[in-house]
């Protein structure tokens, strides 16, 4: 399952790097995709230009907690408001355990 979350996002990186968003365009923690419900569970980022720079990311653990991974620092403990204030250049959702989301969300 890892190496196939790892495929995705190498494969998401690839397109985003196709294309260039001018506008801003807000995510939300969670959202219903095909009838599911999905929760954020990383968010990754991207500093410097198109040609080069560094990648980190935001990531949820199990226990609801979100971390700020940078392979040039020690992970670190982050609030949510952290992680939505972020200019994002993926963001990965899981599809929850209970499958199909109520008529409620």
């Amino acid at each position: 399952m890892m190496m196939m979350m790892v495929m995705m996002m190498m494969m998401l990186l690839m397109m985003m790097r196709m294309m260039v968003m001018a506008d801003h365009v807000s995510f939300g923690t969670s959202m219903v995709v095909g009838g599911r419900s999905c929760e954020r569970r990383s968010v990754v980022v991207h500093r410097g230009a198109a040609g080069g720079g560094h990648y980190w990311a935001f990531v949820r653990s199990c226990a609801d907690e979100w971390f700020r991974c940078d392979d040039s620092e020690e992970p670190e403990t982050v609030g949510l408001e952290r992680v939505l204030a972020i200019s994002g250049y993926v963001f990965l959702y899981e599809a929850s355990a209970g499958g199909a989301a109520s008529s409620a969300a």
